[in-house]
């Protein structure tokens, strides 16, 4: 049973703030959930194709609190990864069985690993999740010892005070904004054309990093002949990608990559997102932590993100 006068917050509920909530399930003291978007459909995350690399260690960590066995199914390996430039024509190969691994991590749907973690806080005794509620203020009540913050829903405003906090709100952190931690920006002034394709060869468990004088572009297995494609261009080109047919879409993908995949035969439709570095100034505050891209936000490239922790 929890220590409902000892609370944990926990604001955001995207893949980040979930995976946190679900590793504290036996945690002594409550932990509350909050997001200021609805509890999101169920049959949308499961039909959504967007994709998210998990690295080896995210593996480990999502076995650990009792995730994986129910996703594993849906997660494509990556064995190789092929690193190239194309002016230059160099490359290389980096082999998973090399270093005694079975694979580097692999590719799940985002949106399985959403409604697999809200399929799991469900039944989690220690947890209150508090979806389409808003964060207004905080302040620390240093008798207490202790951070009082004040939220505000449809019905009501109301307060919860707070042992510690964790900020998992992605890129645009309010918790990190009220707390002061200043942050730095590089803008990359790249924007990052996102869909998924499906190929005419099997891709064999290769992802690929291919580096051009028109920006990286990244391919990572999905299934048996699609991938999911990250093409970097220019942020003035903007328009230009968001407009494009599908099949100058994939002309510029094998452009770039060349024809080991074979023609492209399909895409999904396309995200587009812009391309910033960001880096806080700390990670910590007073009774605040900062957590997923709350605490860094990177070039995709490297398919880090949410591995970083």
């Amino acid at each position: 049973m929890s220590n409902e006068s000892e609370r944990l917050l926990i604001s955001g509920a995207g893949a980040a703030g979930l995976s946190l909530a679900v590793g504290l399930k036996d945690a002594p003291y409550e932990v509350v959930l909050v997001d200021q978007n609805p509890v999101p459909d169920k049959d949308f995350l499961a039909q959504d194709t967007r994709q998210i690399a998990l690295s080896k260690r995210s593996q480990y960590y999502l076995e650990s609190i009792g995730i994986w066995d129910s996703i594993k199914s849906y997660v494509t390996p990556i064995e190789k990864v092929h690193v190239s430039e194309k002016v230059f024509r160099t490359r290389v190969i980096l082999n998973a069985a090399d270093h005694e691994l079975d694979n580097f991590g692999g590719l799940i749907p985002l949106g399985r690993l959403i409604l697999t973690l809200h399929e799991a806080i469900e039944s989690q005794d220690n947890l209150l999740y508090l979806p389409d509620t808003k964060l207004l203020r905080y302040y620390a009540d240093h008798e207490a010892d202790e951070a009082v913050c004040h939220f505000k829903n449809s019905e009501a405003e109301f307060s919860h005070a707070f042992k510690w906090m964790i900020a998992a709100e992605g890129t645009h952190s309010t918790l990190r904004e009220m707390a002061g931690i200043q942050t730095a920006f590089t803008d990359y002034d790249q924007v990052a054309v996102i869909a998924v394709g499906t190929f005419e060869k099997p891709h064999n468990n290769v992802a690929y990093e291919r580096f051009t004088s028109r920006g990286p572009l990244a391919l990572l297995p999905v299934n048996t002949h699609e991938m999911a494609i990250i093409l970097t261009v220019k942020r003035e080109e903007r328009a230009k990608w968001e407009a494009a047919s599908d099949s100058s879409f994939s002309d510029e993908v094998l452009f770039r990559i060349g024809a080991e995949l074979g023609m492209i035969t399909s895409v999904t439709k396309r995200h587009v997102w812009d391309l910033k570095l960001m880096v806080p100034k700390t990670l910590c505050a007073e009774y605040l932590t900062l957590a997923g891209n709350s605490a860094h936000a990177l070039h995709p490239i490297a398919g880090q993100g949410l591995n970083l922790g």
